[in-house]
Parts: structure tokens; C-alpha cells; sequence
């Protein structure tokens, strides 16, 4: 019987051995997505049907946070944006609905191989106008300073989210043209 157990744990460290290096023309390992483009599409998903909020339907007094994220890439789709992003961030917009003033930014920016990247941007002249909003962008983002305008509209019946684009002036081929969604 002893005789059958040594060529066994021979044969099993022999497999074991070959198992664990590698070549060279095997693939490397996909990154792990940012935790912003997971927060994103799962957003996403929870307010793909969801119809934007009626005006009249507005809160007209009050304050809400709202948390998410952005995407950038080419183009300000966002389905198309989740599938390949360039980069991302984690986002938060407070909405005064008396006053109609947003204000917020986005940080904790992550390259597409989910690498950190330096910088935040602030949400600056963001006004509430019925059941949209509109404002600006600025801050230096990987060295980059940016300019770019956003708009979003509020989405459900009590305005409990907010799905909207960021555009930069460049055109299509902008650094910083993308997507957010947030929610409360």
C-alpha cells in the first residue's frame, strides 16, 4: 500500500507544478471595473424605465443629496459609455429646490484599467429650471484643466434621480464628454 501513494503524490506535485506558471501568450487578466462604473450601471439598470418627473411634479421646497457616478469616453450615450468607459468618477449633486441651486463635483477619478487618476471637478452656476438642470464643470483632472457644461433631467415620480451628460465643447473626440446618474 505504501508503494501506491508515493507515485500517486509524485504524479499530483508534478501537476501542480505546471499549473501555476504561465506563458507569456497567456492573456492578461481583465481589470477590475472602477467602482464608479459599477455604481453607474447599476443606476443605470434601476432607472432604465423610470420616466423623467413631470414639472408640475417638482418639490418646490427642501434639500436632497443625490450620489452616483460619471462616465467619459467618446460621445455623451450612456449605455454606450458604460461598455467602454475612458474614464470615471464618483459623483454627488445637492439640489436646493427653493432656491432651484445645484451644487456638487466629481472625484475619486479611475482610468479605464480602473488606475487612479488625479483631481476633482466642481459643479459651479448648476441652476433647476422646471424637472432639468444645467451647469458647469471646472477643476484639473490628471493635469488637464477642464471646462465642460452638464444637463440632466430629474427622473421618477418624486425626483429621486437625476440622468444627464457632460459635454466639454471639444466635440466628440473631448476628453471630457460622458454621462452621469445619480440618485437619493
Amino acid at each position: 500500500m505504501k508503494f501506491l501513494i508515493l507515485p500517486a503524490v509524485v504524479a499530483l506535485s508534478a501537476l501542480a507544478a505546471c499549473g501555476g506558471g504561465g506563458s507569456s501568450s497567456d492573456p492578461a487578466p481583465a481589470p477590475t471595473p472602477a467602482d464608479a462604473v459599477v455604481r453607474a450601471k447599476a443606476l443605470n439598470t434601476e432607472y432604465a424605465g423610470t420616466t423623467a418627473t413631470v414639472a408640475a411634479a417638482m418639490p418646490a421646497t427642501g434639500q436632497a443629496s443625490y450620489a452616483g457616478a460619471a462616465v467619459f469616453g467618446k460621445g455623451t450615450d450612456m449605455d454606450a459609455l458604460l461598455q467602454a468607459p475612458t474614464m470615471s468618477g464618483d459623483m454627488a449633486l445637492n439640489a436646493d429646490f427653493a432656491t432651484g441651486a445645484v451644487t456638487g463635483g466629481i472625484d475619486n477619478f479611475r482610468d479605464a484599467a480602473n488606475a487612479p487618476i488625479s483631481g476633482q471637478m466642481t459643479v459651479s452656476g448648476a441652476q433647476i429650471a422646471g424637472a432639468v438642470l444645467g451647469g458647469d464643470l471646472t477643476g484639473t483632472v490628471g493635469g488637464k484643466d477642464v471646462n465642460a457644461q452638464m444637463s440632466g433631467s430629474f427622473l421618477g415620480a418624486d425626483a429621486e434621480a437625476v440622468r444627464g451628460v457632460i459635454a466639454d465643447g471639444a466635440g466628440a473626440t473631448g476628453a471630457f464628454n460622458g454621462a452621469f446618474i445619480v440618485a437619493r
